[in-house]
């Protein structure tokens, strides 16, 4: 909160540009944060899937060591 004190004039000033640049920000926390989650879930259960709009299904995981493709 303290941090976002110097940054208030600039974005009183540049309502657009600040406003752009503070959604920006708040999308990189949220995509690290989602991004994290996510790498942590590949180690932990070695794979994950999604679907894509209900017609296809990605589905990613690790392959062991001693198996030949």
């Amino acid at each position: 909160m303290v941090a976002a004190i110097p940054v208030l004039p600039w974005v009183a000033s540049r309502p657009l540009v600040g406003t752009a640049a503070i959604a920006a920000a708040g999308g990189l926390v949220v995509g690290g944060r989602r991004a994290h989650a996510l790498v942590r879930c590949f180690y932990d259960c070695e794979g994950f899937a999604f679907d894509l709009g209900g017609r296809a299904r990605i589905t990613v995981r690790q392959l062991p060591a001693d198996e030949v493709c």
